[in-house]
């Protein structure tokens, strides 16, 4: 098992790489819709967490409508491609969780303020 996590880390970070030149063109219309049906539930006192960030394609323009995200991902590239993206902005912690971040999850909760 420990072995597929380290393949899971390496895939992310290599496809970080190509990742948003492949993506957005496609699915820019869906990222879209996933933030605007999400902040219909969401108000400007809401801390969220996102699970799988990736390089924060939801997880920036979902910034305007809470206090604050916690963003995760296993992938150390994708994490920096986003903190990239975020550099402008002021809501985030961002958490590098590079290896078996699933397994770190439940105890780290209790340390994360608002969650």
């Amino acid at each position: 098992m420990k072995k597929n996590r380290c393949d899971s880390r390496r895939f992310w970070d290599r496809r970080s790489r190509i990742y948003d030149a492949q993506v957005i063109p496609e699915y820019k219309g869906t990222y879209k819709k996933i933030v605007k049906r999400s902040a219909h539930f969401l108000s400007q006192e809401d801390r969220i967490l996102e699970i799988g960030c990736g390089t924060g394609n939801a997880t920036i323009p979902l910034a305007g409508y809470v206090k604050k995200i916690t963003a995760i991902d296993t992938s150390r590239e994708m994490l920096d491609k986003a903190k990239e993206k975020m550099e402008k902005s002021g809501n985030f912690i961002l958490i590098k969780l590079f290896r078996s971040w699933i397994w770190m999850l439940h105890p780290m909760l209790g340390r994360v303020p608002g969650l």
